[in-house]
Order: C-alpha cells, then sequence, then structure tokens
C-alpha cells in the first residue's frame, strides 16, 4: 500500500510540473493582449465615455493606446469620443487605425464612413461604404449608407438599386421602404413609389411617411380632394406637419381658383346660349370699335358721298322753285 501512494503521489507532482509552464504562458498571453494599465485606462475612459464626459475620456483611451498599442477597443473608443465631440475628421484617423490592425472589425468599418459624411467628405464616405460592402455584403447597412450620399447629391437614380438591395437584406426596416418610396417619387416613377407607400399603409396606416408619399402621389395625379384628406391627416404630427400644412394651402388656394373658373365659365356659357335666343332684346349688338362717330364718317366711300351732296343740292334748287313760284303767285293776285 505504502509503494501504491508512493507512485500516485509521484504522479501527481509529475502532472503539476507540466502544466505550470503552460499557466504561466496564459497568464503571459493575457498581459500581452491586455496591459494591466492599459485596461484600467480604458474602462475609466469607458465611464467619462457613458457619462458623456467625452475630452476627459478621450485622454485615458489616449494613455490606454499608448500603454499597449494593440489595445485596440482604446483606440476604437477614443474615436467614439472624437465622435460625439463632432470632430469628424480626428475620429476618422482613428477608425482607420483600428481597420488597419483589424481589417474585419464591424464597428470600425460602420463607423469610419459614417463619420467621413459628417465631415463633408462625400467621396471618401462613398469609398468607404463600398470597402465595407466587399467586407461585408450581407449587411445592409453599407449599401443604405452609400445611397444616403447619392441621394444628399440628387442622384436619385443611383440610389435605387442600393435601397433595393438593402431593403432585400433587412425587409424588417421599415425606413428603408420609406426611403425607396420618396426616391421613386424624385425620379419621376410615381406609381412605384405609390405602391409601396400603400403596401406600409397597410401595415402601418399611422406610418406619416408613407402617408406623404401617397398625399404627393394624388396632388401630382390631379386627384385633388383625396390629396387634401392624407395631407391633414400628415399635419397631426409633428414631423410632417410642416410639410402638410404647406401643400394643403396650395391644394385650397388651387381648388377655389378652379371654382372661380367654373362660375365664370358657367356664366359666359349662360350668356352665349341667351344671345343666340334674343340677340336684339337682350344683348344689342355692341360695336366694339371705339372709333368716334366723327371717324366712321370719315369711313363713308367717295361715291356715297357724291350721291349725297346731289341730294341736298336738288333739294335745294327745289326749295328755290317752290318759293318763286309762290312769290309769282302772289304778284298777280295783286294785279287783279
Amino acid at each position: 500500500m505504502i509503494r501504491i501512494n508512493f507512485a500516485f503521489l509521484l504522479i501527481v507532482l509529475v502532472s503539476i510540473l507540466y502544466s505550470f509552464p503552460v499557466i504561466t504562458a496564459v497568464h503571459a498571453v493575457e498581459e500581452v493582449i491586455v496591459n494591466k494599465v492599459s485596461g484600467e485606462e480604458y474602462r475609466e475612459g469607458l465611464n467619462l465615455l457613458n457619462a458623456k464626459k467625452y475630452s476627459q475620456a478621450v485622454e485615458y483611451f489616449q494613455s490606454a493606446y499608448e500603454l499597449d498599442n494593440r489595445n485596440i477597443n482604446a483606440l476604437f473608443a477614443h474615436g467614439l469620443a472624437l465622435s460625439e465631440m463632432k470632430k469628424f475628421r480626428e475620429a476618422a484617423v482613428k477608425f482607420q487605425l483600428v481597420l488597419e490592425n483589424d481589417s474585419m472589425h464591424e464597428k470600425a468599418l460602420k463607423m469610419l464612413p459614417t463619420v467621413l459624411a459628417d465631415a463633408g467628405e462625400s467621396e471618401k464616405a462613398i469609398a468607404a461604404y463600398d470597402k465595407g460592402i466587399e467586407t461585408m455584403p450581407e449587411s445592409y447597412f453599407f449599401y443604405w449608407g452609400k445611397a444616403a450620399e447619392y441621394i444628399k447629391r440628387n442622384r436619385f437614380k443611383d440610389a435605387v438599386p442600393l435601397l433595393i438591395s438593402a431593403a432585400e437584406k433587412a425587409p424588417q426596416r421599415i425606413e428603408i421602404q420609406e426611403k425607396l418610396a420618396y426616391v421613386y417619387r424624385e425620379s419621376g416613377r410615381l406609381d412605384e413609389s405609390y405602391s409601396i407607400a400603400l403596401s406600409i399603409l397597410e401595415k402601418n396606416k399611422n406610418n406619416v411617411h408613407a402617408r406623404i408619399i401617397a398625399a404627393d402621389y394624388k396632388r401630382l395625379t390631379g386627384k385633388l380632394d383625396e390629396a387634401l384628406m392624407d395631407y391633414e391627416i400628415a399635419a397631426k404630427d409633428i414631423e410632417t406637419k410642416a410639410y402638410a400644412e404647406h401643400f394643403i394651402e396650395v391644394i385650397n388656394q388651387k381648388l377655389e381658383e378652379m371654382e372661380i373658373e367654373k362660375e365664370y365659365l358657367g356664366q359666359l356659357a349662360a350668356s352665349d346660349s341667351t344671345e343666340k335666343k334674343e340677340p336684339s332684346a337682350v344683348f344689342p349688338e355692341i360695336n366694339t370699335n371705339t372709333a368716334s362717330p366723327a371717324s366712321e364718317t370719315s369711313k363713308v366711300s367717295p361715291e356715297k358721298k357724291s350721291g349725297g351732296v346731289l341730294i341736298l343740292l336738288i333739294m335745294a334748287v327745289s326749295g328755290i322753285v317752290f318759293v318763286v313760284a309762290a312769290v309769282c303767285i302772289s304778284l298777280r293776285k295783286r294785279s287783279y
């Protein structure tokens, strides 16, 4: 029994001796991956970031990365803090460094084009979105973001296929459907725009963005009364209130003008009908020529003028003959 126990103890001792290097190696690896002080600085920075004390957090993240330049989490968090401070170009530098260390870092892939777009670097943002599509083709995010950059430039036709791809990757995201309907409308593809809006409203009748798209379609296709009802619904939501109220005013003004025109045309038709029945009694013929009577006389032909003078001359001679004859008869009576 004593020999057996000694053998057992020997086996245990050998096992411990062989396992010791493995344990120390594991701890050594952990020390290499995250330096203890670097990790502490990083965690303190996170606490400040969550408390929205961004400028203070930046100092801790920078310190953490300087203590251990393999602390990629500290580098990424540094970029986040800078983006919250609206220092978008500086944040882009940090996210780019993260990707140089880890090209598959999903959060950095998404944040890089986002901050570049916020910095007004549209071309660089589009290139970064393309890199995201290449690296993670199944993520809707990069198609959606690139489409947004095209929409900013009014390149609606270029945005359409990107939004379709985004919708296929994430069919549950209604905002993609809303944006696609909007882009279709701006591209002049009204029927497709209206079709998407209707499908959204079937699922959620309170979706004001789809309601606006539907109202715009009806307004642009001349269905003003129906459009007015949709705009009135959309005007109840603070997000679409100003837009809807503008077109409510536009449509009401248009409907008023149409009513006035309709009334005028009705009166005109009635007056034309009356003229044909009793032209002289109801509406005497009016000479639209504004010339004066004197000018009318001056327009009489020379032949008519000479005929009139001749008649007047004959009448004058006849009058003279009549007077002479009367005087002669009177003298003869006196002589008798």
